[in-house]
């Protein structure tokens, strides 16, 4: 009877593991066991499947995977500029194709007698594999979307600033999948790609490890039909998955309601550095020793040449203005002189003071 209770275990067991693909540890935390460590092989499998922690996760709508339950994850700050979500290829009607990475393309073979470009950043000490290229079509190429995801923006553009130092395949948009191709030829690195069917495995450091975060393509989107999250021009999908993927961290941390990079671990989710808090206390010079220590290899007063350390250094405001109300929707009335605009537009503020108000019109 106990060699038949042991194989009913055993089976049993099994059987589990088969239906899920990404067994917990005993003990696991409540993050440690909703997003699991990373594994690639099985993320690219799971790709393909319209599922989610092992359930049908397709959209009635369009039949492409959809998070139910953190799809539409949007802090209160955020919630008051989004009017719908939409995938990328509803963005613009005349372009429904919208890709995932705009790279520079890569500089000519140098000629005859020409010696090759000599990166002035690199480390012949390094061990690590060699840096893709990871030069954006334009330096001023990531924008802020509205104040509410300005912090976000931030986080993105700081950490684009050191590609330099950041490992082979843990740079911003090297953790998103699926990829181009499989990575085995060494003159064609992969990168991420769109995906036909609207799913995507997001590679984030949390609880001291990368970890798979699964994300849909819906994003939101304001009155004018803009994505809310801060992007890139032209229109790439990249930083609007690594927004969304970071959303939904910060639901299942219980942070969704704050804003700012000193409350939520961006940075630290996106390359796995860790985070150190300076302070305001400037006295005698303090805080700009501790910076310049952190930034270079000289010890204060000395300041010889150097060369910089991996550190990411940014300053934010503890108190930020915020609306506490919708942004106005613009009503443009249009016709020919004379058929009354003005009229109708001081009747209706007049009539109903609390629904409209005079815009101020300049012309270009």
């Amino acid at each position: 009877r106990r060699r038949r209770e042991r194989r009913a275990v055993s089976s049993r067991a099994m059987a589990e593991e088969e239906e899920n693909p990404y067994p917990v540890a005993p003990g696991a935390s409540y993050i440690e066991s909703k997003f699991p460590p990373w594994n690639e092989e099985r993320v690219v499998d799971e790709l393909g499947k319209l599922e989610l922690d092992g359930k049908p996760a397709a959209h009635e709508d369009d039949g492409k995977f959809y998070d139910a339950e953190d799809g539409d994850a949007c802090p209160e700050a955020l919630a008051m500029y989004v009017e719908t979500w939409k995938r990328p290829e509803l963005f613009m009607h005349d372009q429904p194709a919208v890709p995932m990475l705009l790279l520079k393309p890569p500089p000519p073979p140098p000629e005859d007698g020409e010696e090759p470009p000599v990166d002035e950043n690199a480390d012949p000490d390094d061990p690590s594999p060699q840096r893709q290229r990871r030069e954006l079509v334009s330096e001023s190429v990531l924008f802020s979307a509205n104040p509410a995801t300005e912090w976000m923006w931030n986080a993105l553009r700081l950490v684009n600033q050191r590609s330099d130092v950041i490992d082979a395949g843990d740079f911003l948009w090297e953790n998103i999948w699926p990829k181009d191709n499989d990575g085995s030829d060494p003159e064609n690195p992969p990168n991420p790609t769109v995906s036909a069917n609207g799913k995507y495995a997001v590679r984030m450091w949390v609880v001291d490890q990368w970890r798979c975060v699964w994300v849909d393509d819906r994003m939101p989107v304001d009155v004018f039909g803009r994505a809310a999250f801060p992007g890139a021009r032209p229109i790439q999908l990249w930083p609007l998955l690594l927004c969304k993927a970071t959303l939904k961290l910060m639901k299942h941390y219980g942070v969704l309601p704050r804003v700012g990079s000193h409350r939520v671990p961006m940075v630290t989710w996106l390359t796995g550095w860790p985070k150190e808090n300076f302070g305001v206390n400037n006295a005698e010079g303090a805080l700009h020793d501790r910076l310049l220590n952190a930034l270079t290899d000289a010890v204060p007063p000395v300041r010889a040449k150097h060369k910089a350390k991996n550190a990411l250094p940014t300053v934010y405001l503890r108190e930020r203005w915020l609306p506490d109300h919708p942004p106005p929707r613009i009503i443009a009335l249009c016709g020919p002189a004379g058929v009354g605009k003005q009229a109708l537009v001081d009747r209706l503020c007049e009539e109903y003071p609390e629904r409209f108000g005079y815009g101020l019109a300049t012309t270009t």
